[in-house]
This record gives C-alpha cells, sequence and structure tokens, in this order.
C-alpha cells in the first residue's frame, strides 16, 4: 500500500458520563479530557470534515468515574488520526485546522467547539440530545418538538451546521459577533422538524442535508439526496425503540448483551480500513462479534470470533462508508451496536512548480492513490505573510493551477485538498514557493573603450528596504562567460578585446539566492590606435618615425594611414602596412606635426595619434680657440648661413677626458673658465632653435699652460740629508704629474732627481753645508716654471740609543754611528745617575759600553752625544734603565696535606736594605689563580682540593709595583680515604659496608673502588657513588677481607682502608628468622629440614631436635628469607597451601620480585605445569623430565602446588628464547580428603584454573586405568582452559596417558585418542553449560587441539607392584620423546612481537597463517617425509626468516645502536625514527672514558668528528657519513624534540649505565635533567604517530 494514501489514527476511549450524557475521550497516553473542555478553546478548533462514528452504550456503573455536572455537548467524540506525513496533526479537515509554520493559522471561521466524530447507538438514550418532539417527556417545563441549548439549559432557537451544535438566544449572539465566527452556517431550529419524521419515508430525521439546507431522514441521504453534503444528527424520541440496520429492535431488558467498547479505526487508505475494538467492560473470556459495513444500501457483515481486530479491503474510493460491531450471543442475539461513518478519500500528491517568474508560477499535481476514478474536485488555499495578504481559496477540476498577480520575491504558502462530490475533504498537502525578484530597469553601456566598457542600470522597484545584489554576465562569441558581482546598479568590465562585440546580461539577486530573469545589451569595443609614436632619426631635410600597433591588434590584419605638414603648407597623406616609415625633401630646421591612424580591412579607421616634430638646422662656421692660460681659454666662430631672421642661439659644450661635458650657451664667442691647469679640453658648439632642435656638432680642441709648484718648504734639515715639501696647484689637485727637483752646494755640480710625491728626502749631503733647492712641475711632458729655496745640514747625533742588557746590578747600551761620520774623527761621551745622586761621566770610540756597579730594582737615566776633534759637540739622546728585581731563590715544597701545603723560598740577594715583599699565585687546572701576598719567605696555603694538582708560581714585587720574574714549582694533594669503615650487616650470602665520605670532596666528582675476596679467591673489585654498598653472592660462613679506596675522575686513588667479616651460615639465618637460633648449635642441616613433617620417624641426626614443631618446614616456609635465592638453587618453594588452600600473595609477590631483581629485569621464564588425578605420578614425571626433586614416596600425595626453577643453559637459551624453566607440581584432583564436601569442584577448578593461568604449557596427566576418573579430571580442565579463553590467554595443553601396556604402534592408539576427543567434546558441552558459554560446542573451539600430536602415551613405571619390581626402562624413553616434542612445541610457539600496537590481533593472523602455510605444504610433502623433519632439515630456521621478514633486516645505526626500521622487505637504505644518545648503548670517549651524549641527528648537520675503525682512526667529519656509511640514511633535525624520551633515560640511568660499562656517566645538560616521565612519552607518542 502506498504510504501517501494511508491514515493512521491515534485510538481514543469513549466514555459515557452517568450525568447528562457527557461524553469524555480518553487518548492513547491515558488523560481524560471532558469534551466541553475543548469546545471552550474558540481559536484552536480541530476539523470541519468529520468521520462520522456513533456510538450507542448503556450507562457506567455507579462506581465508574463521573464526568463533572455540565451540560453535554450533542457533538459525537471524534478519533484523533495520523497519517505518516505527520503524527501531530488531524487527519484531513479543512484550510487552518493544523498548526502553521510561523505561529499563525489562515483567517477562516472557526466553531467554538472542536470538529469530531459522530457517534451514534441503534437505540434511544435516556435523555435526548437535540430535538424534543411533542410525545417526548414532559420534564422541566419542556414542550413537544422542543430542542434545548448545548451550553445551558434554555430552548435552543438555532442550529449551527458548521459547529453542528444547538444554541439558545444567549450563547448564539458570539456567532454574530465574533468574526471568526460570522460565517458559520445558522439554521432555526424549526425548520424541517415535523414531529421529527420524515413525511415521506416515515422515519425519524438524523441527517441535515446541508446542500438543501434541510432535515431528512437516513433514506433520503441515499436517494434523493444522494451525493449531498451531509451530516448526522440525533432526534431522540421517548418511548421508541430505534431500530437497528438489520430491521429488528434490539431488546430493553435488563439481561441484553453487553455492547463493545473503545470502537477505533486504526488505518484508513482509498479502499481499506482496519478496526478495532475492545470486550465490554467486565467481561471476560472468549467472545463473537458482529461487524457490518454499508455504502449505498450496500450491506456486507462479518463475523469475528475471540478477536478483537478487522480489516476490511476492496473498499470504493471516495465513497461513505458506516461500519457497526456488537456482541453476538449464542442464541444469535446482539447487543447494542456501536458504529461509524468513514469516506474514503486520501489527499493529493506529487505537488511539482513551474514557470516561476516574478508575478507567477504554475502548480501542478496528481490525484490521490486510488482516487483516479473517483469524481472530485480541488481546494486551493494560498496566502504570503510577507505581504500580509489573506488567505484565499480556489477550487478546479484540474490537477494544475496557474497563481498570478504575485508579489515579486516573496514566499506562499499553498496548500491543496481533494474534495468530494458529497463535500468530504482530504487532509491538505503544502507547498511554500518563493516568486522571482524584478529584474533590473533600464540597462544600459555608459562609455566604451578599446579594452574596457562601463554597464548601469536602475534599480527593481520595491526593493530599497531588501538586502540584495546583482550578477553581471558578459562574454564575446566563442568564450565561455565572465560572472561577476556587485551591490551598486553600475560595473566597469576591465579586461575586453578591442573591436569585439560583448552580450552582457544583469539579474538580480537575493541574500536566498534566488535571482530574477536577466536583461540583456551588447557592446563593441573601440579600435585603439598605434602606440609608442616616436621619432627614430631627425637629419635637415628627413625624418624617421617608428610606432607599435594597437593593444590587442598584434595578430589582426591592418594598415596605417600618415599624415604631416609645417605650418603654412597642405598636409601630405602617406599608407603603409609597416610600423615605421621615413618623410623626405623636408626643409632644415622647420616643425612638421605628423599623425598615424589604424586602418582594419573592413574600412574601419581608429583614432590617430600625432606628434609635433622639427627637422635638424644647419651648425656654425669656422669654429677656433683666440687665447689659453692655464684655468681659462677664448672660443669664437661665425654664424651658419641663413639664419638671419631665424630666432637661434648655440649651445657649448667642453670636457677634458674622464669628466662629464660643460654644457652651457652664448652668441658667436664665448670664454671658458674654471678649467684645469694642463689640462686637453674638447669643445663641441651646435646651433640651437627656440624649439630646442639642435643642429650638427662643430668641434675643436685645446690644452691649457702647467702651473709651478706651491709652499716650498725645508722640512727636516739633518746632518747628511734634508726633506723638501711642497704643494700641487689648486687646479691640479686631480691630475697626474711629477716634480724635476734640482740642488746643489757652493762650487759642486747639480743634481736632479724626479718624484710624483709633493715632498723628497736628500741625502749623500754634507754635514753643516750651504744647498740651493728648485723644483718644477711636469705634467704631460709640459714642464713649469721652478720655484726654488736655500738650506744647511747639520752636525748628527748617535741614533737608535738602547739599552741592550739589564741584570740585577749592570746594563749595556748599544748604539749607531751617526751617518757620515765615517770618514770623520770623532767619539762619544755617557752621561748615567740615579735619583739623587750625582751623575756618573765617561767617554768611549766604540757604539756601545757597559754601566756596571749598579743598584738593583733602581732607575737610571743615560744621555749620549756625539763630539768632534774640534770639541763641537751634536744634541743629546736619553734613555733609561731599571735594573731587574731579583726573583726569590730555591722555591721548594715543604709539606703537603689535603686541603694545605706549605711552600718556601731564600730572600733574593742585594734588597736586605729595600722594601719589598713576596706575590704567590697558585691554581689548579679549571679554575681561577689564586693570590697572596706575604713578607716572610714562606707561605702556607689552606682551602686546597683534596687530590688535586696546583701550579705555585712567587716573585719578588717593590713598593713601586715593580715585579721579579716568578720562580714556579707545583704541587697535589693527597686524595682523602673513606672514614670510618665498618661491616653494617652480614648474612650468609650478602653483606653491608658503610663508610663516611672523605672531608673536603663535596663539590668533587668521586667514587668508591671496593675490593673484597675470600681466601684462595681471586678479589672481586666494584665501585659505587654512594658511601655504602651490599656485596652479594658471597659464600655463606666464609671470611671476606674488604678494602676500600677514594677514586677521582682522573684515576687517583687514596691509600685504602680495610675491614673484614665472616658471613653467617644460611642455617644460622633461617634458625633466628624462625625463632630456633639455639638450635643452631646441633648443626642441622638444610636438607634434613626438607624431610621434616609430623609424620617422620626421627633418626640419628634429628636425636638432638625432639623440641621442633612438625609444622616447622611450613614456618621455614614463611619466613622472611631470601627465598629467591633458594629458588636459584634449585629448592623448590610451595606456591599454595595445600592444608588451607591459601595462596600467601604478599609474600609469593616479593619473593618473585626479589627473584626478578637478582636475574636481572629482562630475563625469561616459560612454565611448565602438570594437572592430573591424586597418586597418577605426576611428580615422577617432572622429577624425570626435567631432573628435579619433587618430594614422591609410596603412599605420599603433593599438597597444594610447590614451583621449582631451572635454569637453562646459555646453548639452549637462544632456541627456547628463556633463561629458566618454572616448573609447578600440584596436588592431585579429585584427591579422597575433599570428595565428600560438597564444594570439592570448585577446590579442583579453581586450583586448575590457578596453574593453567600462570602457565606456558600444561600437561594433563591421565591413567588410563580408571575411565570414570578421566572424564572428571577432563571436566576440570576444560573449565580452566575455557577461562582462559574468556581473558585472551591460549596455552599450549598436552595429554599424557600413563600405564598405557601397549607401546608397540602409535597408529594402533588412534581410536584411543579419537575416544579422548569425543570425551573432550562432551565435557566441554558440559562446562560450557555451567559457564554459560552457548557458543562453546566442542573442545576445539576452546584452544587449539590436534590428536596426533597432542596426546603422549607413556607406559608404567614399574614392571609389576613395587616395591620388589624392576623399573620400566621404557618409561624414561617415553617420557624422553614425550620431552622432546614439548620443546618442539615451545620453539614454534615463541615469537617476540616488536612494534606491534596489537600484538593479540597480530597472534591469531599469524596463527591461521601458519595453518594454511601447513596445509599447503602438506600435499607437496606427504610424500616425502613428515614436514617437522623436513623444516628440521632446512640449512636455515624458518623462524629466524619469518621473523626477519617481519620485524626487520637486524641492522643498527652504526654510532648509536638503533635498529633499522624498514622492516623485512628489501631495501635499499636503512633508518630508524628517533635516535638515541650513544652514550645509552654504552659507547664513551677514549680519551676521558666518559659516556657520549651526542644524538646522530644533530651530529650529522653539525661541525662534530667521528673516528671508527673504518676511517682507519682519522677523523671525519658527521656531515659526511656517508663516505663510509652509504648504506645508512640518519635524518638531520636540530630540534631533536623527538629525542626527549632517550634524554630522559640517559638523564635517569646515566651512572647505571656507566657502571655497567665500567666508563664515567656522561655530562648531561640541564634541560635533559629537566625533563619528566610525561614528557618522554609524549615524545614516544609524537615519534611513532600514537594518538590518546
Amino acid at each position: 500500500m502506498d504510504h501517501q494514501s494511508r491514515i493512521w489514527m491515534r485510538p481514543w476511549t469513549v466514555i459515557q458520563g452517568t450525568r447528562k450524557n457527557q461524553i469524555w475521550l480518553r487518548s492513547a497516553a491515558g488523560r481524560d479530557q471532558p469534551r466541553e473542555a475543548q469546545s471552550r478553546n474558540e481559536e484552536n478548533t480541530e476539523a470541519s470534515n468529520v468521520i462520522n462514528l456513533s456510538i450507542h452504550s448503556r450507562h457506567l456503573d455507579a462506581d465508574e468515574r463521573e464526568a463533572p455536572d455540565r451540560p453535554v455537548s450533542p457533538v459525537p467524540s471524534c478519533l484523533s488520526m495520523k497519517t505518516d506525513r505527520s503524527m501531530d496533526y488531524p487527519l484531513n479537515f479543512k484550510l487552518g485546522d493544523l498548526p502553521q509554520e510561523k505561529g499563525e493559522a489562515p483567517d477562516r471561521p472557526v466553531s467554538p467547539v472542536p470538529s469530531c466524530l459522530s457517534m451514534k447507538t441503534d437505540r434511544s438514550m435516556d435523555y435526548p440530545l437535540n430535538f424534543k418532539l411533542g410525545d417526548l417527556p414532559q420534564e422541566k417545563g419542556m414542550q413537544p418538538e422542543e430542542v434545548f441549548c448545548d451550553v445551558c439549559d434554555d430552548k435552543a432557537v438555532t442550529f449551527c451546521q458548521t459547529c453542528t451544535l444547538s444554541y439558545c438566544q444567549t450563547h448564539v449572539m458570539k456567532h454574530y459577533t465574533v468574526p471568526k465566527l460570522q460565517t458559520h452556517k445558522l439554521v432555526k431550529l424549526t425548520e424541517g422538524l415535523e414531529d421529527g419524521f420524515c413525511q415521506e419515508h416515515q422515519r425519524p430525521v438524523e441527517v441535515f442535508c446541508r446542500t438543501d439546507q434541510m432535515f431528512i431522514c437516513s433514506l433520503c441521504s441515499v436517494t434523493k439526496h444522494k451525493g449531498h453534503d451531509t451530516i448526522h444528527v440525533e432526534v431522540k424520541i421517548p418511548g421508541i425503540q430505534s431500530k437497528n440496520f438489520d430491521g429488528h429492535r434490539t431488546p430493553t431488558s435488563d439481561n441484553e448483551l453487553s455492547s463493545p467498547e473503545k470502537f477505533q479505526v486504526m488505518l484508513l487508505t482509498s479502499d481499506s480500513v482496519s478496526l478495532s475494538w475492545s470486550s465490554p467492560q467486565g467481561v471476560e473470556g472468549p467472545q463473537t462479534f458482529r461487524v457490518t459495513w454499508e455504502c449505498n444500501w450496500e450491506k456486507m457483515s462479518s463475523r469475528v470470533k475471540g478477536g478483537h481486530h478487522l480489516e476490511i479491503s476492496s473498499l470504493k474510493p471516495g465513497e461513505k462508508y458506516r461500519f457497526t460491531v456488537a456482541t453476538e450471543g449464542d442464541d444469535g442475539r446482539l447487543s447494542r451496536s456501536i458504529s461509524t461513518s468513514l469516506y474514503t478519500v486520501v489527499p493529493p500528491r506529487d505537488l511539482i512548480v513551474d514557470n516561476l517568474e516574478d508575478t507567477s508560477f504554475t502548480l501542478h499535481w496528481t490525484k490521490g492513490e486510488g482516487m483516479d476514478e473517483v469524481p472530485q474536485h480541488f481546494l486551493i488555499t494560498y496566502s504570503s505573510p510577507e505581504t500580509d495578504l489573506e488567505p484565499r481559496a480556489i477550487n478546479t477540476q484540474n490537477c494544475y493551477r496557474t497563481f498570478s498577480n504575485l508579489q515579486p520575491g516573496s514566499e506562499y504558502r499553498v496548500s491543496v485538498v481533494t474534495v468530494l462530490n458529497s463535500g468530504e475533504e482530504s487532509e491538505p498537502v503544502y507547498v511554500t514557493i518563493q516568486t522571482l525578484p524584478l529584474a533590473p530597469d533600464q540597462l544600459i553601456v555608459y562609455s566604451v573603450d578599446t579594452t574596457s566598457a562601463t554597464v548601469i542600470w536602475d534599480q527593481p522597484p520595491g526593493l530599497d528596504q531588501t538586502h540584495h545584489h546583482y550578477q553581471i554576465s558578459y562574454q564575446c562569441p566563442g568564450t565561455e562567460p565572465y560572472i561577476t558581482t556587485t551591490s551598486s546598479p553600475s560595473i566597469t568590465l576591465s579586461d575586453l578585446k578591442p573591436d569585439t562585440e560583448y552580450s552582457v546580461s544583469v539579474s538580480t539577486v537575493l541574500d536566498n539566492g534566488l535571482k530574477s530573469q536577466m536583461v540583456l545589451t551588447t557592446l563593441i569595443t573601440k579600435i585603439p590606435a598605434p602606440v609608442n609614436f616616436t621619432v627614430e632619426e631627425r637629419k635637415f631635410t628627413s625624418l624617421r618615425i617608428r610606432w607599435t600597433k594597437g593593444v590587442g591588434l598584434e595578430q589582426t590584419p591592418q594598415h596605417f594611414l600618415i599624415s604631416y605638414f609645417s605650418p603654412g603648407k597642405e598636409p601630405i597623406t602617406l599608407n603603409t602596412e609597416y610600423c615605421y616609415r621615413t618623410l623626405s625633401d623636408l626643409q632644415p630646421g622647420t616643425q612638421y606635426t605628423v599623425s598615424v591612424s589604424t586602418v582594419l580591412n573592413n574600412g574601419l579607421q581608429s583614432e590617430p595619434v600625432s606628434i609635433n616634430v622639427c627637422t635638424v638646422p644647419l651648425p656654425p662656421e669656422q669654429l677656433t680657440v683666440d687665447s689659453v692660460d692655464t684655468t681659462s681659454a677664448t672660443v669664437i666662430w661665425n654664424q651658419p648661413p641663413g639664419l638671419d631672421q631665424t630666432h637661434h642661439h648655440y649651445q657649448i659644450s667642453y670636457q677634458c677626458p674622464g669628466t662629464e661635458p660643460h654644457i652651457t650657451t652664448s652668441s658667436p664667442s664665448i670664454n671658458l673658465s674654471d678649467l684645469k691647469p694642463a689640462t686637453e679640453y674638447t669643445v663641441t658648439v651646435c646651433t640651437v632653435m627656440d624649439d630646442g632642435i639642435q643642429s650638427q656638432l662643430v668641434s675643436t680642441a685645446f690644452t691649457t699652460k702647467v702651473p709651478a709648484p706651491c709652499d716650498l718648504t725645508i722640512e727636516d734639515l739633518k746632518s747628511t740629508s734634508l726633506t723638501i715639501r711642497w704643494t700641487k696647484d689648486l687646479g691640479l689637485d686631480g691630475t697626474r704629474q711629477h716634480f724635476l727637483i734640482s740642488y746643489c752646494s757652493p762650487g759642486n755640480k747639480t743634481k736632479t732627481v724626479k718624484t710624483e710625491d709633493c715632498y723628497r728626502t736628500l741625502s749623500d749631503l754634507q754635514p753643516g753645508t750651504q744647498y740651493t733647492v728648485s723644483v718644477s712641475t711636469v705634467l704631460n711632458g709640459l714642464q713649469s716654471e721652478p720655484a726654488s729655496t736655500n738650506a744647511c745640514t747639520v752636525l748628527p747625533t748617535p741614533d737608535q740609543l738602547t739599552v741592550d742588557q739589564v741584570d740585577t746590578t749592570s746594563a749595556t747600551v748599544i748604539w749607531n754611528q751617526p751617518p757620515g761620520l765615517d770618514q770623520t774623527h770623532h767619539h762619544y761621551q755617557i752621561f748615567y745617575q740615579c735619583p739623587g745622586t750625582e751623575p756618573h761621566i765617561t767617554t768611549t770610540s766604540s757604539p756601545s759600553i757597559t754601566l756596571s756597579d749598579l743598584k738593583p730594582a733602581t732607575e737610571y737615566s743615560v744621555t749620549l752625544c756625539t763630539v768632534m776633534d774640534n770639541g763641537k759637540s751634536s744634541h743629546l739622546v736619553l734613555t733609561t734603565i731599571n735594573t731587574m728585581v731579583p726573583s726569590p731563590d730555591q722555591l721548594t715544597v715543604d709539606s703537603v696535606e689535603t686541603t694545605s701545603a706549605t711552600v718556601i723560598w731564600n730572600k733574593p740577594p742585594g734588597l736586605d736594605q729595600t722594601h719589598h715583599q713576596y706575590q704567590i699565585s697558585y691554581q689548579c687546572p679549571g679554575t681561577e689563580q689564586h693570590i697572596t701576598t706575604t713578607s716572610s719567605p714562606s707561605v702556607t696555603l689552606s682551602d686546597l682540593n683534596p687530590a688535586t694538582g696546583y701550579s705555585v708560581n712567587v716573585c719578588t714585587v717593590m713598593d713601586d709595583g715593580r715585579k721579579s720574574q716568578p720562580v714556579s714549582t707545583t704541587l697535589n694533594t693527597m686524595l682523602p680515604a673513606p672514614d670510618q669503615l665498618i661491616v653494617d650487616s652480614v648474612d650468609p650470602t650478602s653483606a653491608t659496608v658503610i663508610w663516611n665520605q672523605p672531608p673536603g670532596l663535596d663539590q668533587t666528582h668521586h667514587h668508591y673502588q671496593i675490593s673484597y675476596q675470600c681466601p684462595g679467591t681471586e678479589p672481586h673489585i666494584t665501585t659505587t657513588s654512594l658511601p655504602r654498598i651490599t656485596l652479594s653472592d658471597l659464600k655463606p660462613a666464609t671470611e671476606y677481607s674488604v678494602t676500600v679506596c677514594t677514586v677521582m675522575e682522573n684515576g687517583m686513588k687514596s691509600q685504602l682502608v680495610s675491614t673484614a667479616f665472616t658471613t653467617r651460615y644460611l642455617l644460622q639465618k633461617l634458625l633466628s628468622d624462625v625463632g630456633l637460633a639455639d638450635h643452631y648449635e646441633n648443626k642441622l642441616k638444610l636438607s634434613t629440614f626438607l624431610e621434616i613433617n609430623a609424620d617422620t620417624t626421627l633418626d640419628e641426626p634429628l636425636k638432638t631436635l625432639q623440641s621442633i614443631p612438625g609444622h616447622f618446614l611450613k614456618k621455614l616456609m614463611m619466613a622472611n628469607v631470601k627465598l629467591e635465592e633458594m629458588l636459584l638453587d634449585g629448592f623448590p618453594v610451595e606456591l599454595v597451601d595445600g592444608d588451607a588452600s591459601n595462596i600467601p600473595l604478599k609474600w609469593i609477590s616479593d619473593v618473585l620480585t626479589q627473584l626478578h631483581t637478582i636475574v636481572s629485569s629482562n630475563s625469561k621464564i616459560r612454565v611448565v605445569t602438570v594437572l592430573g588425578v591424586q597418586s597418577t605420578g605426576k611428580s615422577t614425571l617432572l622429577n624425570t623430565m626435567f631432573g628435579v626433586q619433587f618430594a614422591v614416596s609410596s603412599g605420599r600425595c603433593t599438597r597444594g602446588a610447590f614451583m621449582q626453577l631451572i635454569k637453562v643453559n646459555k646453548e639452549l637459551k637462544e632456541e627456547l628464547k628463556c633463561d629458566f624453566i618454572m616448573v609447578i607440581d600440584t596436588e592431585g584432583l579429585k584427591s579422597l580428603e575433599l570428595s565428600k564436601l560438597e564444594d570439592s569442584y570448585e577446590h579442583d577448578n579453581e586450583l586448575a584454573t590457578l596453574v593453567v593461568g600462570l602457565s606456558d604449557f600444561t600437561i594433563i596427566n591421565i591413567s588410563m586405568e580408571n575411565s570414570t576418573e578421566m572424564k572428571d579430571i577432563l571436566q576440570i580442565v576444560v573449565h580452566a582452559f575455557l577461562r582462559m579463553k574468556e581473558v585472551g590467554k591460549k596455552p599450549v595443553c598436552h595429554f599424557v596417558h600413563q600405564n598405557v601396556s601397549d607401546m608397540s604402534a602409535h597408529d594402533n592408539n588412534m581410536r584411543a585418542r579419537e575416544e579422548l576427543l569425543e570425551q573432550l567434546n562432551e565435557m566441554t558441552q558440559a562446562a560450557a553449560r555451567m559457564e554459560n558459554k552457548d557458543n562453546i560446542t566442542k573442545f576445539t573451539d576452546v584452544m587449539k587441539y590436534d590428536p596426533n600430536t597432542s596426546s603422549s602415551y607413556i607406559p608404567g613405571l614399574w614392571y609389576g607392584t613395587p616395591p620388589m619390581a624392576p623399573v620400566n626402562a621404557g618409561y624414561s624413553e617415553a617420557v624422553y620423546d614425550f620431552k622432546k616434542s614439548l620443546i618442539q612445541d615451545a620453539l614454534d610457539s615463541i615469537m617476540m612481537l616488536n612494534y606491534s600496537e596489537k600484538t593479540d590481533q597480530f597472534a591469531d593472523n599469524l596463527t591461521e597463517f601458519v595453518e594454511e602455510m601447513e596445509q599447503t605444504l602438506e600435499v607437496k610433502y606427504i610424500h616425502e617425509k613428515d614436514i617437522t623433519e623436513r623444516l628440521r632439515s632446512l640449512p636455515f630456521k624458518p623462524q629466524d626468516k619469518m621473523f626477519t621478514s617481519l620485524f626487520g633486516c637486524g641492522e643498527v645505526c652504526p654510532f648509536c645502536k638503533s635498529p633499522c626500521e624498514a622492516g623485512g622487505k628489501e631495501h635499499s637504505k636503512h633508518f630508524t625514527s628517533v635516535h638515541r644518545p650513544q652514550g645509552v648503548s654504552g659507547i664513551s670517549h677514549k680519551e676521558s672514558n666518559r659516556l657520549v651524549s651526542n644524538i646522530c641527528s644533530s651530529s650529522v648537520i653539525s661541525d662534530r668528528l667521528f673516528k671508527t675503525s673504518l676511517t682507519k682512526g682519522q677523523y671525519h667529519p658527521y656531515k659526511d657519513y656517508q663516505k663510509y656509511y652509504p648504506e645508512w640514511n640518519i635524518a638531520g633535525d636540530s630540534s631533536i624534540e623527538a629525542s626527549d624520551y632517550w634524554k630522559y633515560v640517559m638523564a635517569t640511568f646515566n651512572e647505571i649505565i656507566a657502571k655497567d660499562g665500567d666508563a664515567l656517566p656522561a655530562v648531561i645538560p640541564e634541560d635533559w635533567k629537566a625533563l619528566t616521565t610525561e614528557d618522554a612519552i609524549k615524545s614516544l607518542k609524537c615519534s611513532f604517530n600514537i594518538k590518546d
């Protein structure tokens, strides 16, 4: 059934009141509402089209709810109906009934009471609803033919056809005053009511025909009034029984049948209806109901037994149907019926809007489902909230309607209702439509250029207050349109093509995106004129012009029109296809106007571009230079012919090489000034017209004169030389030149020299001689006039007087002989003195002298002069001498302590009478220098660092601050030994030694070296940074000597301090812990302890131990002893207390934690457990397999669970991937002691669950002698594995069948294995039921099990009955084979998972893959040999290959040892995401032995160096690491935030790593120390893209 034709009805319960026939409606939610309350709401009326439902019912019992004492409305209760489109509104009914979207309802007539479904019964009620006829009882003044008001008890005068209510004169007034009620149809009650019977058919009048405005009977409604708009009313006549539709009268006795209740229409379509009702109140048990329906007097009925629902199909669309239901008795009697009348009418569908314009649109629809053949028309209502348009209604027979004269850009709400000819209406269907806005008005092209145009328009009317904009689209033929928007009524379109036609469209766009129709216009852009129009060349009689094509016309065929003329002349025109032209036959010095236009092939011509230009005039004639000086010259010329009457002037340009020209104007002559001397100038002159046109240039040249030097002076006059200096002429400052110098003395020849400088020293002169000197300037071969002066040489002094050597009491002074005195006799006179003394005078002929007898540390002044034989002396030369301060003598270190030292020396000689003191400086490497002073020849240096080397310098210091040369020595302070070395505690295998830190080492990095040994062994050496150490792995009852010394970072060690201790006996320790220390003297052995229990018979070693209690062993086990060491020694430890069935979790946790610490945190342990029935040889099996010694003896059973640790040797560690095997022996299941307890099975299940959960391999030991016990043990085991499956653990399980009599053939036991599997499946089902696991049906659902490989068969241990029976050798062989298969399973199951976020999922996928691979390979190898043997015979290990393919190539970074992350696939480059500090891998500096903190990813972008075996011991830059490691790719990262994790690790475990690698701790940066655990975790997540 189409969903559009379905009408769902909300069930309502009809409750008839006992007072004045009040009818209540109860909704499906159970809320009672008096119908009268609904009638009070005049603004929210329900539908006016009704579905008639008449209900006849007897009065409710007295104890039922009474309705309020109010006049009842004659309007029947209505059914609430819903469609699948809206479940909140009533079924159909007229416009305005449904809530409107914007809180508004269409303005239409509203009833003061809700429209409803009419209800009728086939018997009259006790009180009439509407009318009073003449034969009615006379009560309360009532007269025949009177009808009472439905609001009060007064007489009714008017009946409202719309409300279907009767009103008195008072209450009808609202229909005349309330606007919404004034449209209702009112009828006088006296019209048509003649005795309440139809005069034609003599039937009660119960229908009102709206079409003919009269009351009629039901027969008239289907004959003369068929198809009219009718409604049912009720007229009750006292004393007359109503007839039912079967033509017989219903009895009125008290024993009549009860009527059904709650008659409901559940579903209504165009051709079907679904009805529902309930049994009469108070009636129980199955009942029979008679359902009758009729249409146009065609009646059908159906009997419904035991049910309350009926669906009726094949109804006629658009017809009125009446449905009744009554209870039918066994004798055929019918109760009062309840009825309803319905029309099969559905609303239109498929509403479509087309032809949408600004003031109109067309709406199409199709008839409702199944309504094609039904006569109908359609009621259309539309309104517009935006324009305050009142709702308007239209009737049409067509399935479309065009709406015109609408407001542009406005929203309209339209509803369409199907209306039958009878007036019945469907529910409305709605659509909201918005008209288009008005288009822009008066679109015009305002302006057009070659590449742009402006378009303007008027704003559409009515949009002044409406937000809108405009969309503009424009295009030329063959191109895509350009679209743009603007909010103003104009736009300038740019980037257009020249000479192109464009179509332009503009539309109005509202904010909601609605667009108006487009308005169009066209425009054509202009032809561009030529551009870049220039004059390329000018001559006397010609011009050359050039241009480029207009913008956008580069590929367009065209030519050009040229026009030119001079003032007073006719224009001359030319045509050319080129973009240039030469115009000839022109007049010199004449102005011309030239223009060029573009002409297309179609004849269209652009605007011309023009230029004014002048031809070149004639140049001047006879250009000559009239006069020249050093800085000026005069130039003259003649006027050109033909310019007498023409305004013109001359432009003169002159310049010297390398300078810019100077330009000026003048008449036919000019004086050029400000010229450079001795410089060549070029001069050019041209004629210039008034318009700026110039003639060709005429030129000449000249050279200015050379000036003489200025300011000639003698600067430095000496005995054999003099220096002469001068300045260049001002005009020659920037000119390259040289000078000619001439000089002579009287009677000698003149000497000449050249120089480019403005000075010259003349040497080889005679001392004391007069000379004449002259200088001339020479420039470009030209020489100026000379400038001259006179000078006389002087007598020379000794040269370069210096102090050559100075001692404490002497000094040597040297000097050079004065120049020019080689051939002259002379000597030197020397004066020297110290302050406060007379000068000493001496002479010498040699240029040096040694002055002796001087005072130490004294300043002397020394003067020297040259003396000629004639007694004439030169000027004095002066110097000073400071005799040296003597240094201290014999500096020695007198004494040295840990923090002080004394240094002594001898007093320097010669300072006995001189005030002085000594300055001492000392320092150790890396520290500031300490300086002190003393006046005595010794000093004690304190506050020194212990074990530190110091350098000491001592010098003499005078009062004036002068110092002697320092004398030096070195000293090393002593390293203090540890203080107060004592043994703090001693145990059998360990001892703690403590000491005090040596004084003075608080700020000094140091550690301690501890050496300990027992007699006859090599010493054990270890280090620690703490002043204590616990020595472990000691031998019990052994004397040890211990020495401790302090060790500095440089390796310096202090003296040793020593002590000794003797470890305690292990037994002594154990006895002390359990309070039995007094028994130690009896030498009780530990091996004896292990056999002690309450039933032990004491032998000779135990005779002195009568006081030891029987539970001593248990107390011993629970004592706070180092059981982890006992575990390592192979002693079994009790895991589960067998007596109390208790696990001491705290004790076990502490023991295993200590064990974890002892064996190091990276050790791996595999756990093997045995489970089985009591006394089936479980302990014996473990002892045989692993060589352990679990207690076994005849009649003795294990209680609880014991664990024993077995160390794996080095050869098997690599294969088994573990360091230890933990073997757990358990007490037997189904023990006799527990069998009598009700919860014994829980004990067994808990024990099995515990050990299976702890185990990697579980051995199920089964004795083949008792099948019943075997089933019990299997069920217990299955329970345990079920629980392991729940937590995701999948241990390996093996079944061992002991005491098998026939071991001849493995295949012979196949049947037994299959039987075992069947039993396992049976036990699995039983266990699954107990564990409430319905999805587990077989054992393989719990775990992987293969009968061929998961079961082993072992014969009995004895041949016969012990103790006299011999041992069965086959037992050990079978156990050995079983052990091999168990180890093989262990190898197959081991897989280390690295870098996997979902290891469980990976393990499952890997298991499935191996199973598939096994099945594939089995076909190939089944005829060759066993697959397992085949894999073992391979030259490689398959598991290793698989590991490599999945987890990587195994290569590590050559620097920090981080593993390659490229995986097992083939790759040419190794890489890792996060590099770590090299020190994490134990790498240290060879020189300092300190851990390296560098990180590879930062080193490769730094200037650091590395040195490896590949570099042959030579340092190589990290940046070029790929020279030696080309297969590695190390990404540089200066920030290395991703390495925060490894920084944190390095900073946290620095000392531990250093200790393990026998190196010094790395120097950790401060920012590394500040990193937290959260920073490290964040770094890991960032590196591997892990999200929270």
